[in-house]
Parts: C-alpha cells; sequence; structure tokens
C-alpha cells in the first residue's frame, strides 16, 4: 500500500504536462473511482492475509513441512526447491489467472479486478477476497506437500 500511495502520489496528485503526455489514458480517474478502488484492494489485503497467517500457525504447531534456514536440507536442496516452487507457483498463478477469465463462475469472481477503466497503482492488488485466498494458498499447500524453506516461499509468493 505505502509503493501504491508513493506512486499514486507522484503521477497522480503531482502532475505536469510531460507526465500527462505519457498516460496511455489521457484522462484521471475520478476521486469516487480511486476510492473504490482503494477500498477493494484493502478488502484484498484483509483477505490475502488468511493464508500466511494460517501456514504461521500451522508451522508453530509442526503440521506442515516447511522450515526455516539452510542447514536442515542444504544448499543443493534450496536451490532446486527455488526452482521447482518458483515454476509452480508460476504457474499455478497463471493458470487460475487464465481461468478467472475463461471460465464464467471464475470470472464472475475475477472481474472485480478489471472494473476500474482508468487504473490507478491501487487497482494491481484491488481483487476480491476469493482471488487473494486462491492466490495466496500455495503457501499452505506446498509446506503441506513437500519440505520447503519457508523464507524462501514467502518471497516468491508474495506479489
Amino acid at each position: 500500500m505505502l509503493i501504491s500511495s508513493a506512486i499514486f502520489y507522484y503521477f497522480y496528485v503531482q502532475i505536469t504536462y510531460e507526465k500527462w503526455l505519457q498516460k496511455s489514458n489521457p484522462k484521471y480517474p475520478s476521486p469516487s473511482s480511486v476510492r473504490m478502488e482503494i477500498i477493494l484492494m484493502m478488502k484484498g489485503i484483509l483477505a490475502g492475509t488468511f493464508c500466511p497467517a494460517l501456514t504461521l500457525y500451522l508451522m508453530s504447531k509442526k503440521q506442515l513441512k516447511g522450515y526455516c534456514g539452510v542447514d536442515e536440507y542444504g544448499w543443493g536442496y534450496l536451490i532446486v526447491s527455488f526452482f521447482i516452487a518458483w515454476l509452480s507457483t508460476d504457474f499455478f498463478e497463471f493458470l487460475y489467472h487464465r481461468m478467472g477469465h475463461t471460465i464464467d463462475m471464475l470470472w464472475n469472481v475475477h472481474k472485480s479486478h478489471h472494473q476500474f477503466y482508468n487504473p490507478t497503482p491501487f487497482a494491481v492488488i484491488a481483487e476480491d477476497y476469493v482471488d487473494q485466498i486462491v492466490g495466496a494458498s500455495p503457501l499452505v499447500f506446498i509446506p503441506a506437500l513437500v519440505p520447503i524453506n519457508m523464507d524462501l516461499l514467502f518471497f516468491q509468493v508474495s506479489k
């Protein structure tokens, strides 16, 4: 939110003719549209913390196979798991996003993210709560299935 706010301030509050020339959409969004983006973003942030919080809770109860540090499995395992987790989480995100555009039931959930004709930086994470929870679900499912460095996984799944 801080980064989005800083970018918004620079490009939308401190308006200059030079910045306006670089905009692909010459109009600026209405205050009510920006307000709606911020509200949807805040709801998304709230929902998006569910899976990370659940993961940390389950880790504290030793219910997941995640670990911290390198010593337990070594550098080789960490490097291999980095690429496997990277490819699998990226493919998961791509597939879920693609299905959100091609399956009517999922589009009904995902379309709230695309409702802003002239988006601001806040629209990047202005997603429905279901999108946020599903998008963060690899944080729970991957360490439930295989041992993985949790620092690495949190880094890769963070948006």
